[in-house]
C-alpha cells in the first residue's frame, strides 16, 4: 500500500513539474511573439476584419430595408461592434500604445458611424403636445389647394447619374444634380461633370476616368475605382477598394480611405461659374479644406503616416 502510494505521489508530482514547464514554454513563446510583434500583427489581422464586416453591414442599410428589418441590422451591427471593443481591451496586455489608443479611435468612429445611420434611417419622432380639444373641419371651399403625401416611390426620381458607359463626356447640368443625389456607376474611359450641388455621390465601378463635381452638401462615397483622377468638395469623403488614382479634394472633415493603395490627394482647384454662390448652397466651409488629413482604416499605427497614401503638393 505505501508503495502505491509513493508512486501515485511521484506521478503526481511529475504530472504537477510538467504543467509548470508547459506553462513556463508558452510563457517564453508568448513572449517570442510579442518581442517580434507577431500578436500585434495577428490582432491587426483580426482588428481588420471585423471592421470591415461591420462597415459592409452600415453600407447595405438603406430605406429599401424595412423599419423592423432595420432595427434587427442595427441590434447585430451594435453587437459586432461591442465585441469588437472587448476584443480591443483584452488585446491591451501586448499591444503598443500607439496601437492601442489607434484602435479605440477607430471603434469610436464606427459607433459614431452606426448612430448617424441610425439616426438617418430610423429617425425619431418629434414629441408633440397632443390638444384635447376637438379642432373644427376646415371648409373646403375657401380655395385653398389640398395637397396628398408623396408616395415613397417618388423618391427615385431625385436620383440621377450615368451608369454601364465607355468613351464618353458626361455632364449633368444645375438643375439636374442640385440637392439630388447622383450615382455614377460601370464607368470606363469616360470625362463627368457635375455643376451644381448634389446631396450625395456614389461612385463605383469606375475605371481610367476622370469626375469633376462641384460642392456636396453630405458625403461622397467611392468604391472599387483604378486609373481615374477625381475633382470633389465634400463635407466626408469614404474611399473603398480604389488604387492608382489621384483626389483633387475640397473636404470640411476628412477624408477616410480602406483597402487602398497609390491613391494621392491634393487641393481642389476645379473652378466654373457661380461655384462659390454653390459653396453656401451646400453649406460647405470655403475656408476649411482638410484635404491632406487622410484616415487609413488599415493602418493603425499613429507615429508613421501611412504608405497607401501621398500628398499633391501644387
Amino acid at each position: 500500500m505505501g508503495d502505491s502510494n509513493t508512486i501515485r505521489e511521484k506521478l503526481e508530482k511529475r504530472h504537477k513539474e510538467r504543467l509548470e514547464t508547459m506553462e513556463l514554454r508558452r510563457q517564453a513563446r508568448l513572449k517570442e511573439k510579442i518581442a517580434s510583434g507577431e500578436s500585434a500583427s495577428i490582432f491587426l489581422d483580426d482588428f481588420n476584419k471585423a471592421k470591415r464586416e461591420i462597415l459592409v453591414s452600415l453600407n447595405l442599410l438603406d430605406t429599401a430595408l424595412s423599419k423592423n428589418d432595420l432595427s434587427t441590422e442595427f441590434d447585430k451591427i451594435t453587437k459586432k461592434i461591442q465585441s469588437l471593443q472587448k476584443y480591443v481591451s483584452d488585446s491591451a496586455m501586448f499591444l503598443p500604445s500607439y496601437d492601442m489608443r489607434r484602435a479605440q479611435e477607430i471603434s469610436t468612429q464606427m459607433r459614431m458611424e452606426m448612430n448617424k445611420k441610425r439616426d438617418e434611417l430610423l429617425p425619431k419622432k418629434k414629441f408633440a403636445f397632443k390638444s384635447r380639444q376637438k379642432m373644427k373641419p376646415i371648409p373646403k371651399n375657401d380655395g385653398t389647394p389640398e395637397y396628398e403625401n408623396i408616395p415613397e416611390n417618388n423618391i427615385l426620381k431625385n436620383i440621377h447619374g450615368f451608369s454601364n458607359e465607355s468613351g464618353k463626356t458626361l455632364t449633368l447640368s444645375f438643375d439636374q444634380c442640385n440637392e439630388k443625389d447622383i450615382n455614377l456607376s460601370n464607368l470606363v474611359d469616360c470625362i463627368v461633370y457635375i455643376y451644381g450641388f448634389p446631396s450625395a455621390v456614389r461612385i463605383k465601378n469606375v475605371i481610367n476616368s476622370e469626375v469633376y463635381c462641384g460642392p456636396v452638401s453630405r458625403s461622397i462615397f467611392i468604391m472599387d475605382c483604378y486609373d481615374c483622377i477625381y475633382h470633389l468638395a465634400c463635407q466626408q469623403l469614404r474611399i473603398h477598394n480604389t488604387s492608382n488614382t489621384k483626389f483633387f479634394i475640397h473636404v470640411t472633415s476628412k477624408a477616410i480611405i480602406e483597402d487602398c493603395e497609390e491613391v494621392g490627394f491634393g487641393r481642389f482647384y476645379w473652378h466654373y461659374p457661380l461655384l462659390d454662390e454653390h459653396f453656401t448652397s451646400a453649406r460647405l466651409n470655403i475656408e476649411v479644406n482638410n484635404w491632406s488629413d487622410v484616415d487609413d482604416f488599415n493602418w493603425l499605427k499613429l507615429d508613421e503616416k501611412s504608405p497607401n497614401w501621398y500628398a499633391i503638393e501644387q
